[in-house]
């Protein structure tokens, strides 16, 4: 739960900052923000992975991969777990301190 509210939250409070202030294509050039956003969609919803655009797969962070086959099935706490989770959030944060 404190993992969901962390990604979910933290996502949407700079996406709606960066749309505010002009730096949405910034946001969006990061190397972890399709991965973040499938992440933040599976917390949002039912904890599964949907894709809405499949051409783009494979997405990839870190070594994780979100691929093709994964559609549908349950986000797992083995796919990210509580180091990935805080890894990806520190990754925004820098984003956040250093680019905005």
């Amino acid at each position: 739960m404190l993992l969901r509210t962390l990604l979910k939250d933290s996502f949407e409070v700079v996406k709606n900052y960066c749309d505010i202030s002009g730096c949405k294509t910034l946001f969006e050039k990061q190397d972890w923000y399709d991965f973040f956003r499938i992440v933040r969609n599976c917390f949002s919803h039912d904890l599964l992975i949907k894709y809405k655009n499949k051409r783009n797969l494979p997405i990839s962070w870190k070594g994780r991969n979100f691929t093709i086959d994964m559609d549908g099935m349950p986000l797992t706490t083995s796919f990210l777990g509580i180091n990935g989770a805080l890894e990806l959030f520190g990754d925004m944060r820098k984003f956040v301190e250093d680019s905005l």
